[in-house]
């Protein structure tokens, strides 16, 4: 998938789950958003733009940012790789790894996220 990267970085996850599905995703740049960088009323994202891998702990902060609402989908979105141990801990709670270019080329890191590409649902 393709996405324009002159809208910004937590623009692009926000189309991607639009494409999927999600019927209201807005991105939530510029606000203190906990570290929430996309929502819907089903979906939350959060997106890492950095040199190194993204690791567990990140993907705990976003399962975290859920609070209560275990039936939103989680998608995390990183601009470089993932690290083992955030691959193993979005498999156990269910947490889609996506990695995206600058201009918003996206592949899914892990079967979850494979997933989502080829099944999307209508939220």
């Amino acid at each position: 998938m393709h996405y324009h990267a002159e809208q910004g970085r937590e623009l692009n996850p926000a189309e991607a789950i639009r494409s999927w599905g999600f019927t209201d995703p807005v991105a939530t740049t510029g606000r203190a958003d906990g570290g929430i960088d996309g929502r819907s009323s089903h979906a939350l994202t959060q997106v890492k733009w950095k040199v190194g891998a993204a690791v567990r702990t990140e993907m705990q902060q976003l399962y975290g940012a859920r609070e209560t609402d275990a039936k939103k989908a989680l998608f995390f979105f990183a601009a470089s790789s993932c690290s083992k141990a955030a691959v193993a801990y979005a498999d156990e709670v269910g947490i889609g790894l996506f990695t995206y270019d600058p201009v918003g080329l996206m592949a899914a890191v892990h079967a979850h996220a494979a997933l989502v590409l080829k099944q999307p649902k209508v939220w």
